[in-house]
C-alpha cells in the first residue's frame, strides 16, 4: 500500500509538472519583452550566474503551515544582509534559501528580488526577474504594475504600455493597474483612450471600481471637463458615502474652480456621513473662514454646468484685459502690489461664530491625537483675523493636548505670530522654547526660524552664526545651506552668496534648489556663464524643475522661445509643485504670442499641478488662504505692463533691509 501510495504521488507530481510547465509556455509568448538580462550575455560561455540559478529555480508546492512565518523570516534577513554585506551577498542569501520557502510565494521572492536589482541599476536583470514573477503568478497585479514603473522610469513608455495592457488582460479592471493605465494615457495625451479604459467599468460592481472611477472623474477634471467631473463626483458621493476621501476631492475640486460654498456643502455631507474623518473637520474650518473673509476673490462671472471649455481662458484673459484699469490692486513703485480688498486683516471685528460652533462639533468626533492640531489652526485663523488674544488661547490649549515629540512645532507657530505682531522679544523666547524640545532629526528647521527672525531684527552677523552653526550640526539638511545663500542675497552680498552656493554644492551636489539658486547668480556674469552652470546643473540633478525653470529664464532673455517653452514643459513634468515654473510659462505666452497668448491653458496647467513654493510664487501669494487661480491673477496684473523685466526674483530680494518691516517680513519668511 505505501508503494502503491507513492507510485500515485509521483505521478500526481508529474502531472503538475507539465501542467505548470504548459502554462508557463504559454505566458512566456504573451511576455511583452525578452527574458535574458543584458548583464549576463557579455559572460557568455561561463559559469551560470547567481541571478540566472534563481530565474531557473522552481519547486513543488508545499502546503505547509509555516511558509508565511518563514516568508516573512526570509524578508528580514534578506533586508539584513543587503543593508551590511551588499547586493551580491543578498542575492546569493536569496539563491541558497529560496527552495526553502512554499512555490506558493516564490513570485514574491522573485519581486523582493527585482526591487533590489532596480535599485543598483541592473535593469536588465531586474526586467528578466519581473518577467519571473509574472510567469509564476500572472494574477497577481504587484508585478505588473512595478514591471511597468519600472519602464517608465526607464523612458520606454511603449513597452510601460504593453505591459499594463497585459496586466490588465490578466487582472481584469484590477483598480489599480487601471489607474497606472489612465494615468499613462493622460501623460500621452490620449485621452479618449482613457475614456475607452473607463467604459469598461459598465458592467462592474461600484465596489469593484469607484475608485477608478474617481480617478477618472478628476481626469476630467484636469482636461478642463468641470461639469462631467462635478457629475462623477456627485454619483460616487451619492452611492459611496462611507468614504471619506471621496468627499475631501470633491472638496478640493470645488476650491479649486473657487466655488467655495459648493466645496463646503461636499464637506457637510461627509461630516454627517462619517464624523471622524479628520481632514473634512480641517477642510471645513479653512471654507468657512474663506466664506466669511469678504476679501476672498469671487468669481467674475456666474458658472454654468455646461459651459465649461472655454473657464480657464476666461479667467485670466478677463484680468488681463482690465489689469491696467483695475481699482482692486495699486502697483507700487518697487514692485509690489497692496490689495485694496477688505479683509480681517484689517481689524478684528469680524464674526468668527462660525469657527468656534465647528471647532466644538469637532472636538466631539475627531480622535485625540488631532485635538492639538485643531487647536493649532484655530490660532492660526485667530492671528489672520488680529486677534492676537485669542490665538494665544488655542496655542495654550494646543501645547496641552500635543505630544511632546511636536510640541516644538506649536512653539515655532506661536514665535511666528508673535512676530507678526511685532513682539520680537517673545517671539525670540518661544523659538529658544522650541530648540530646546524639538528633536535632533528636525533641529535644523527650528535653526532656520531662528536666523530668519534675527535678520529680521537686523542682526545680521547673529543670523550668519546660528546658520555656521546649524551647517555643522545638522549637515544633513540642504535647507541650511540654501539660506545661508539667500541671507547674503538678500544682504546685497554677491561674492559671499556665491561662495556660499559654491560650497553648498561640494556637500549636496544632488540639490536641484542649490543649482538654481547658482544659475541665478551668474546673471550679472553674462548668459555664457549662465548656460555653462546650467548645463553643469543638468549633469548633477536632471529632473529638478528648479533647474529647468533657471534655463527657461536664461532662454527668455536670449529670445531663445522655442527652448524655453520646451524647459518650462520639462520644468512642470519633473516638479510641479515649483510655481514659478508656471510663472515663467505665463511670461513666455505674453512674450511670445501678446494678445493671442493661450493664457487658458497656462491657467489649467497650473490649477491642475497645485503649486505650492517658489520664491515668485509665494510673492504673488498675498494671503495664505489665495487660490491657485488668484495668485495667477496677481502674478498677471504684475506682467502685462512689462513681461519681459517684471516679476523677477532680483527685484524682490534687492535693498529688502530698507523697505518697510511686512515688505520685509514677506521677503525673509519666504
Amino acid at each position: 500500500q505505501q508503494q502503491q501510495q507513492q507510485h500515485q504521488h509521483q505521478h500526481q507530481q508529474q502531472q503538475q509538472q507539465q501542467l505548470r510547465q504548459q502554462h508557463e509556455q504559454q505566458q512566456h509568448r504573451r511576455l511583452p519583452v525578452p527574458e535574458l538580462p543584458d548583464e549576463d550575455q557579455s559572460s557568455a560561455g561561463s559559469s551560470p550566474s547567481v541571478e540566472s540559478e534563481l530565474l531557473a529555480m522552481s519547486e513543488e508546492p508545499v502546503d505547509s503551515p509555516t511558509s508565511k512565518a518563514k516568508l516573512k523570516q526570509f524578508y528580514r534577513s534578506f533586508k539584513q544582509i543587503e543593508k551590511e554585506s551588499g547586493y551580491e551577498a543578498a542575492m546569493s542569501f536569496a539563491a541558497e534559501n529560496l527552495t526553502e520557502l512554499s512555490e506558493r510565494v516564490h513570485y514574491r521572492v522573485f519581486l523582493e528580488v527585482a526591487d533590489l536589482a532596480k535599485r543598483e541599476n541592473k535593469i536588465a536583470t531586474a526586467r528578466a526577474f519581473y518577467m519571473k514573477v509574472n510567469q509564476l503568478q500572472p494574477n497577481a497585479s504587484q508585478g505588473w504594475l512595478e514591471f511597468a514603473k519600472m519602464e517608465e522610469e526607464c523612458g520606454n513608455l511603449q513597452l510601460c504600455h504593453e505591459i499594463l495592457e497585459e496586466g490588465l488582460r490578466n487582472c481584469p479592471v484590477n483598480e489599480a493597474l487601471m489607474v497606472k493605465c489612465l494615468k499613462y494615457y493622460e501623460r500621452m495625451g490620449q485621452i479618449k483612450e482613457a475614456r475607452s479604459l473607463l467604459a469598461r467599468l459598465k458592467n462592474i460592481p461600484l465596489e469593484n471600481s469607484w475608485r477608478t472611477i474617481m480617478e477618472g472623474g478628476l481626469l476630467e477634471a484636469r482636461q478642463g471637463n468641470t461639469a462631467v467631473a462635478r457629475k462623477v463626483l456627485n454619483f460616487l458621493v451619492g452611492n459611496v458615502p462611507w468614504f471619506g476621501p471621496i468627499y475631501q476631492e470633491a472638496c478640493r475640486f470645488e476650491e479649486k474652480c473657487e466655488e467655495y460654498e459648493n466645496a463646503l456643502r461636499f464637506v457637510e455631507k461627509g461630516l454627517q456621513e462619517n464624523s471622524r474623518y479628520g481632514p473634512l473637520w480641517f477642510s471645513a474650518l479653512r471654507l468657512k473662514e474663506k466664506l466669511m473673509n469678504e476679501g476672498t476673490p469671487k468669481r467674475p462671472r456666474s458658472r454654468n454646468d455646461g459651459a465649461d471649455s472655454a473657464t480657464s481662458e476666461m479667467s485670466l484673459s478677463a484680468h488681463k484685459r482690465t489689469s491696467s484699469s483695475s481699482n482692486s490692486s495699486v502697483e507700487k513703485e518697487n514692485g509690489q502690489v497692496e490689495e485694496n480688498r477688505p479683509d480681517s486683516r484689517n481689524g478684528n471685528d469680524q464674526d468668527l461664530s462660525a469657527i468656534e460652533e465647528t471647532i466644538e462639533e469637532a472636538m466631539k468626533c475627531i480622535s485625540r491625537e488631532l485635538i492639538w492640531k485643531l487647536y493649532y489652526e484655530a490660532a492660526q485663523i485667530y492671528e489672520r483675523s488680529q486677534s492676537l488674544d485669542q490665538a494665544r488661547a488655542y496655542y495654550v490649549h494646543s501645547v496641552s493636548y500635543c505630544p511632546n515629540n511636536l510640541l516644538w512645532k506649536v512653539w515655532l507657530g506661536g514665535a511666528r505670530t508673535e512676530l507678526n505682531f511685532g513682539n520680537v522679544t517673545v517671539a525670540r523666547k518661544l523659538l529658544k522654547r522650541a530648540l530646546r524640545e524639538v528633536p535632533l532629526k528636525m533641529k535644523a528647521m527650528v535653526l532656520l526660524e531662528y536666523s530668519r527672525l534675527e535678520e529680521f531684527d537686523n542682526n545680521l552677523d547673529k543670523a550668519r552664526a546660528i546658520l555656521n552653526k546649524a551647517k555643522k550640526y545638522t549637515k544633513h539638511e540642504w535647507k541650511v545651506f540654501l539660506e545661508s545663500v539667500l541671507l547674503e542675497i538678500r544682504a546685497n552680498n554677491k561674492e559671499a552668496a556665491i561662495k556660499e552656493a559654491r560650497e553648498a554644492l561640494k556637500v549636496h551636489t544632488g540639490t536641484g534648489r542649490l543649482w538654481a539658486v547658482m544659475i541665478q547668480l551668474m546673471e550679472d556674469e553674462g548668459r555664457k556663464e549662465q548656460s555653462r552652470f546650467f548645463k553643469l546643473a543638468l549633469n548633477e540633478v536632471p529632473k529638478s524643475g528648479e533647474v529647468w525653470c533657471e534655463g527657461a529664464r536664461v532662454a527668455i532673455r536670449r529670445k531663445d522661445y522655442e527652448a524655453a517653452r520646451k524647459y518650462i514643459g520639462f520644468a512642470i513634468q519633473f516638479t510641479p509643485q515649483y510655481g514659478d515654473s508656471f510663472i515663467e510659462y505665463l511670461r513666455l505666452e505674453l512674450l511670445e504670442n501678446g494678445d493671442s497668448a493661450d493664457l487658458g491653458a497656462v491657467e489649467q496647467a497650473c490649477v491642475n499641478a497645485d503649486p505650492n513654493y517658489g520664491t515668485l510664487w509665494l510673492h504673488c501669494k498675498l494671503h495664505p488662504l489665495d487660490s491657485t487661480r488668484e495668485v495667477l491673477r496677481v502674478a498677471m496684473r504684475k506682467l502685462t505692463a512689462n513681461p519681459a523685466e517684471g516679476l523677477s526674483v532680483n527685484d524682490i530680494y534687492n535693498g529688502i533691509h530698507e523697505r518697510s518691516d511686512a515688505e520685509r517680513r514677506k521677503a525673509i519668511f519666504l
